[in-house]
């Protein structure tokens, strides 16, 4: 490309040659940068995809645990339906002491 640059400056002149090496040093660097832009967009892409597996399997344990924990929720409540909490006598137990407390 320099010889040519070379051969037009002495052809059409200094200018001329110029204003064809800032336009192709220019075509260059637009080529060079469009081939990198390319190689970044893939690169994202796949990395998008990446995560969006990772998300999804994220969301699919967590939705399978949630689902989990509801059903021991309502067991938990149909036990308590039948058989009472012995909690429920400590806390009344600890609430009376402590109207007897502030009362007495």
């Amino acid at each position: 490309m320099i010889q040519s640059i070379l051969e037009m400056a002495g052809q059409y002149g200094v200018p001329v040659a110029l204003v064809i090496f800032f336009i192709w040093r220019d075509y260059e660097r637009e080529r060079m940068m469009n081939a990198r832009t390319a190689e970044l967009e893939a690169h994202i892409a796949s990395l998008e995809k990446e995560m969006r597996t990772l998300l999804m399997d994220l969301v699919s344990k967590t939705s399978q645990i949630i689902v989990s924990n509801s059903e021991s929720m309502r067991d938990w409540l149909e036990v308590l339906k039948i058989r009472p909490c012995l909690a429920d006598e400590l806390a009344r137990k600890i609430l009376d002491e402590t109207r007897e407390i502030k009362h007495g």
